[in-house]
């Protein structure tokens, strides 16, 4: 019984600490490969973030993934989201941007979506199908 009990608890150990380390990973998985984000500081404006990206669409990146409450906040504050993009990102449109602080958006990382992003790895490598 000791021995169960000692099993079960490695094993409760091992899944919530693997839990834990996929819940701060904030690596974008996009066809063209896997992209990681530099952090902007939480402290920063919407509008200050967004006045240094001249792209059209944005990838923005959150620390979890915004509920329903959250993307209407996002839209009054300036961004409409687009696309959902594999771990906690979209593809979005920011207009008229507020001053409110990244931090109270739960937003992680703003930056520019590139065409770079747009294609699959074998057509950015130049690599023949087949």
């Amino acid at each position: 019984m000791k021995r169960f009990l000692r099993l079960a608890s490695l094993v409760a150990i091992f899944l919530l600490s693997s839990n834990m380390d996929a819940s701060n990973d904030y690596t974008l998985k996009l066809k063209s490969g896997e992209v990681t984000l530099t952090q902007n500081n939480p402290n920063t404006t919407l509008s200050a973030v967004a006045g240094n990206i001249s792209e059209q669409y944005v990838i923005v990146q959150f620390t979890t993934v915004p509920t329903e409450i959250e993307k209407e906040t996002l839209q009054q504050n300036g961004v409409s989201l687009l696309e959902y993009l594999p771990l906690h990102a979209f593809i979005a449109k920011i207009n008229n941007p507020s001053e409110v602080s990244l931090q109270s958006l739960n937003i992680r990382a703003v930056a520019p979506f590139t065409a770079n992003y747009k294609f699959s790895k074998a057509v950015k490598n130049n690599e023949n199908p087949g």
